[in-house]
């Protein structure tokens, strides 16, 4: 669906540029390690052609309003929907597609590489 931007609501256009901000650093997080290394992980392809639904653990979580009321929306199973986002961003790490403190010496970011998008940039 294409969206203009003079229909929507001044919360929307905030909310709306909001998430063109965060989908770009996604995007970057994703995307930049694989065009500076110029190839995907061995490492991913392996977990995503052996992984399968684990056994569930129940546990205490504090989450952001507006996540669960998004979540919600979507309808019955959406504690199941979060739990895939909570897997692709796992694997991501798993990967090194996204680094972090524990992100091997292999696959962390290079120092030459361009600058992450900002909120409101």
């Amino acid at each position: 669906m294409l969206y203009r931007m003079d229909k929507m609501t001044k919360s929307q256009r905030e909310h709306f540029g909001y998430l063109m901000d965060v989908l770009s650093q996604l995007e970057w997080d994703l995307h930049q390690p694989v065009v500076a290394r110029g190839r995907i992980p061995p490492e991913w392809h392996e977990i995503a052609n052996t992984r399968y639904p684990k056994k569930k653990r129940k546990v205490t979580l504090w989450v952001e309003e507006d996540v669960v009321r998004f979540f919600k929306k979507m309808g019955r199973g959406y504690t199941l929907r979060m739990n895939e986002v909570l897997v692709a961003f796992m694997l991501a790490r798993l990967s090194g597609l996204i680094d972090g403190k524990d992100t091997l010496p292999e696959y962390q970011t290079p120092p030459d590489m361009g600058e992450r998008p900002g909120i409101g940039k």
